[in-house]
C-alpha cells in the first residue's frame, strides 16, 4: 500500500517565502518615515515626564527641585540640592530648541508647593521646543503654565 507524505513541498514553501519578501518590500519604506516621528512623539512623551517627576518629587519631599536643559548634548537634568534625581537625553535625530518667545529658558525649578519658578522665586511659566533634524514634521512643544501643569502641545 501507498502512504500519502504529509507536509509541503519545496515549491509551496518557496512560494509562501517569496510572497513574505515582497510583502517585507512593501511595508519597509513605510516604516523607515514611520521611525523620525515616533522618536519625536517619545522625546516630547519622556520630556513631559521628566518635569512631572521633578514637580511631584518637590511636593513630595517639600524641597526645590531644579531642571536644567543643556541644548547643545539635547539633555536634561533634574536635582534637589545639587544631587541629581533624573537626568536623560533625547533621541538620536531629535533636538531640544528653545524657543525664540515665552522660552522656560535653561534652567528653572518647582518651589514645594509645584509651581515653577525662577532663581528669584518668580513664577515662571514657558516652553520647550523638540524638532526633528530634518524638518519634516511638525514640532512637538512641552509647556508649563504657571500652576505647575505640563502639556504636549503640536504646532
Amino acid at each position: 500500500m501507498l502512504r500519502k507524505n504529509a507536509g509541503f513541498s519545496l515549491t509551496e514553501l518557496m512560494t509562501v517565502i517569496g510572497i513574505l519578501a515582497i510583502m517585507c518590500g512593501i511595508a519597509m519604506p513605510n516604516l523607515i518615515g514611520w521611525l523620525p516621528k515616533y522618536r519625536m512623539g517619545t522625546a516630547a512623551r519622556e520630556l513631559m515626564g521628566a518635569m512631572e517627576h521633578a514637580r511631584m518629587t518637590a511636593v513630595r519631599r517639600n524641597v526645590n527641585v531644579d531642571v536644567a536643559f543643556d541644548f547643545a548634548a539635547n539633555s536634561y537634568r533634574t536635582s534637589v540640592g545639587g544631587n541629581t534625581v533624573r537626568a536623560g537625553s533625547l533621541p538620536p535625530g531629535i533636538d531640544l530648541k528653545e524657543p525664540s518667545s515665552d522660552s522656560i529658558g535653561a534652567s528653572f525649578r518647582f518651589n514645594n508647593q509645584g509651581m515653577p519658578v525662577d532663581n528669584a522665586n518668580t513664577t515662571k511659566a514657558g516652553k520647550m521646543v523638540i524638532a526633528d533634524n530634518g524638518g519634516r514634521y511638525p514640532i512637538k512643544v512641552v509647556s508649563v503654565n504657571a500652576g505647575g501643569n505640563v502639556k504636549i502641545e503640536q504646532n
